[in-house]
């Protein structure tokens, strides 16, 4: 892990935003997308802090609740902010309660294209089949994802869940599966009372109530037999039985399309306009066929905006103590 998370770029940029340690408390938990992670976010993000999730013009959630994924308002570090012994030691070491929570492959995935690519949340455009399409087919998106992505590589919200866990490097102790999830708040309560912290954690939220469509009505032979090929190092590791009962003729989402999904893909549509336009203003982002400005521009830029704060300083100090 030590070695892994400084040269595999996937790895440290999903471990930087993905995993959270409460050192005081002696809690490592590393998310699964999909997988009731915002619960469990705000769970331990309620046992850091009491302050209010904040709005974000930088974040492209579609609701509230959802800015918990904006990294920065939770106040605990990543697995890389550490290193060596004291790395170790979260890895491995006595004392800690280290946990994930894991979901089978079918659900994650079809999950996923229900909540996320079905009416196109902000960032999945590039999934819509058209300009003028307003929602995305499960039979094309997973052949798109079968035949250009890999499991180890792709968007972390379908990417292997062993990808994401790294359970042979994670001396985990507790490794739920979605279905038992209910019992997280009293392990943990027993884990804070014997650690000396006394008191309830807070409650598991419950989120993300989305579309009501079964995954049993998508879920094809041809599907689960591309799934299990996919996601096999996740059937094998945490030992998901691939067996279910398969339709012979699979729904279409354009059955459940309505005057309701079509203003929820509208939303969607201005959520992502006001992020990419906060991104411009920011200047994180450029406009299609803009150059990249000159190093000197930006260099005076930068002058500029250090003048301006120290005139600011002074132009206070100045009106309150020397008038």
């Amino acid at each position: 892990m030590l070695k892994t998370m400084k040269t595999d770029r996937h790895v440290r940029d999903w471990l930087g935003y993905g995993s959270f340690v409460d050192e005081p408390r002696r809690i490592l938990y590393v998310a699964t997308p999909k997988v009731a992670c915002s619960s469990v976010k705000l769970l331990l993000r309620g046992l850091a802090t009491d302050t209010p999730l904040r709005f974000s013009p930088m974040a492209r959630q579609t609701s509230l609740s959802m800015l918990i994924h904006d990294r920065g308002q939770t106040p605990l570090p990543p697995l890389t902010a550490f290193s060596g012994a004291r790395l170790q030691a979260i890895l491995s070491g006595p004392g800690w309660f280290r946990f994930c929570v894991t979901r089978h492959p079918y659900e994650r995935f079809f999950s996923v294209w229900r909540d996320k690519i079905f009416l196109t949340e902000p960032g999945f455009e590039p999934y819509l089949p058209s300009a003028r399409a307003k929602f995305v087919e499960f039979q094309a998106f997973f052949e798109r994802v079968m035949a250009t992505e890999t499991p180890l590589t792709c968007d972390t919200h379908w990417r292997a869940q062993t990808a994401l866990l790294f359970p042979g490097e994670i001396a985990y102790t507790h490794i739920y599966d979605l279905a038992d999830l209910a019992r997280l708040p009293a392990d943990l309560a027993a884990h804070l009372a014997a650690q000396g912290h006394h008191g309830a954690p807070p409650a598991l939220p419950r989120l993300n109530q989305s579309w009501s469509i079964p995954v049993g009505r998508f879920l094809t032979p041809q599907v689960a037999a591309g799934l299990q090929e996919f996601y096999q190092t996740d059937f094998a590791r945490f030992a998901y039985a691939p067996e279910r009962d398969f339709t012979t003729t699979p729904a279409r989402a354009a059955e459940f399309v309505t005057p309701a999904t079509d203003a929820v893909f509208e939303r969607n549509r201005v959520i992502e306009q006001y992020y990419q336009h906060a991104r411009l203003a920011a200047g994180k982002t450029r406009l299609p066929g803009q150059r990249p400005p000159h190093p000197a521009l930006r260099l005076a830029r930068q002058l500029r905006a250090v003048f301006l704060v120290k005139f600011k300083i002074f132009s206070k100090y100045y009106t309150e103590n020397l008038k």
